[in-house]
């Protein structure tokens, strides 16, 4: 399931290729699923829960991961042939992360060509940095973004890196009329919608691995969901200390991870939701099509099809912690990702190698309670302690994400990327995608994992392939 693969069939033949072009090249119709298009501009979502195998364009498929497919007398069958499976066979929990990860470690640096690693200041890169510094005695390439003067820039992070782990660090940063001359090639290979800016960075990465000679990349995928790294686990963590009657110690947590700077919505209805989660999930799911239908900016196109569909926005029943993170690794958040860098890899004849997605490693985790994940104020508590004495301090307790995130509200002000959005809207009102009205608004300018990334997403919507 990380390589996409895409499949189409008409009446006389039936196509798959890893990217959609392919198909679009043999005459499968270019026609766009706008259900899907007015989902991700009105929600920011990039699947569809309620069916994970659907894309942006209505004749094209893609296969979720973990299924097997069968094409037999013109007719399509798609089967689940992977569960995950938790390990809760284990007593020592550090001991076992660390066999797994060498384990996976050892197996991805087996190349006959060079291989490099994609390095931020965080815990999941890293590690992996650490670990491939017990393989490599010779130097290591990594390759960063870097922004200097934006807040979130993380150069000091990454050259305190470099230099404990013998690694030659080469430094990109992109910078918003880049991306604007960029942007068509951008779309043109991620194919479908993309969440930010920070796709742009990675593409930038892996253009700059392919320039130093760098042929296989070790990237941190996964790790997020496999952890609980994103600040959005917290309340479902909080929720099963809750629905344990851990009311102290839900308490405690919340209070010291609140210290720690994590952000994170809490209130009544957190409560509610420990105990009903299946009407939480009701609820959430009328909310989100709501969002949609009182979206003041829906164009008359839009508008016609809600009016003769039965919109249904589909949230899971999370019964625990691990929960969310399953839905996430296995029918959301992961998938989008690995698309991601599939395309920013391939676009530049670069493979992408993951090693935290290794089948033992995740069951063992899977197996762990949440205590084992979240624990005083602190994510993805068990990777940091398997790593506190091989990474700095500052390296293994830092509690904010970046992830090569690029200035983008800064990009959006500029005069040129103002104007390029301004004619992306006149394109979507042009469909009727839009309504007339958003042209005399102004634009906003958002943070890259800003929640409400609004022109960012019509920027995407009027240039996808």
């Amino acid at each position: 399931g990380e390589k996409p693969f895409y499949y189409a069939i008409d009446e006389e033949k039936f196509c798959f290729a890893s990217e959609m072009k392919a198909l679009f090249s043999v005459g499968i119709p270019k026609e766009a699923d706008e259900e899907m298009k007015m989902k991700y501009f009105a929600l920011g979502i990039l699947k569809d829960p309620s069916d994970l195998g659907k894309t942006c364009y209505k004749n094209i498929r893609s296969l979720p991961a973990g299924h097997w497919l069968m094409h037999r007398n013109g007719k399509i069958e798609e089967r689940k042939y992977h569960e995950e499976k938790a390990d809760k066979t284990g007593d020592n929990d550090v001991a076992q992360l660390d066999e797994a990860i060498r384990e996976s470690m050892s197996r991805r640096l087996r190349s006959d060509v060079p291989v490099g690693i994609g390095l931020s200041g965080g815990l999941d890169s890293s590690s992996l940095l650490w670990y491939m510094s017990q393989h490599r005695t010779t130097p290591i390439t990594s390759i960063s973004a870097v922004f200097p003067g934006f807040e979130k820039d993380e150069s000091r992070h990454i050259e305190q890196m470099a230099k404990r782990f013998n690694s030659t660090n080469i430094g990109i940063t992109p910078n918003e009329n880049e991306l604007l001359q960029d942007f068509e090639t951008l779309m043109f290979h991620q194919e479908e919608p993309i969440s930010s800016s920070s796709v742009y960075a990675q593409f930038r990465v892996y253009k700059q691995a392919k320039e130093a000679g760098i042929k296989v990349m070790l990237e941190g995928q996964g790790a997020d969901e496999i952890f609980g790294g994103y600040e959005k686990y917290i309340p479902w963590f909080l929720q099963e200390q809750i629905r344990q009657f851990r009311f102290k110690n839900a308490a405690k947590e919340k209070n010291k991870l609140s210290n720690n700077g994590y952000r994170f919505n809490w209130g009544i209805e957190n409560y509610a939701a420990a105990f009903f989660p299946g009407t939480t999930a009701q609820m959430l799911e009328k909310k989100a099509v709501q969002r949609v239908l009182k979206n003041p900016w829906l164009g008359e196109h839009w508008k016609e099809i809600l009016s003769t569909t039965n919109l249904e926005i589909k949230k899971p029943v999370i019964n625990g912690f691990q929960d969310i993170l399953s839905y996430d690794r296995n029918g959301m958040n992961l998938e989008v990702l690995l698309r991601y860098a599939d395309r920013n890899s391939m676009a530049h004849g670069v493979e992408v190698r993951l090693p935290f997605l290794n089948r033992k490693l995740i069951a063992g985790v899977a197996g762990m309670s949440a205590d084992q994940l979240i624990h005083d104020g602190y994510s993805k508590y068990v990777l940091r302690k398997l790593m506190k004495d091989r990474l700095p301090n500052e390296i293994v307790w830092r509690t904010d994400k970046v992830a090569y995130e690029p200035p983008q509200e800064k990009w959006m002000q500029g005069k040129k990327m103002q104007e390029f959005i301004h004619e992306s809207r006149k394109n979507l009102v042009n469909k009727k995608l839009l309504s007339a009205a958003v042209l005399n608004q102004k634009i906003t300018a958002s943070p890259a994992h800003d929640a409400e990334n609004t022109d960012w997403r019509i920027l995407n919507l009027a240039h996808m392939m």
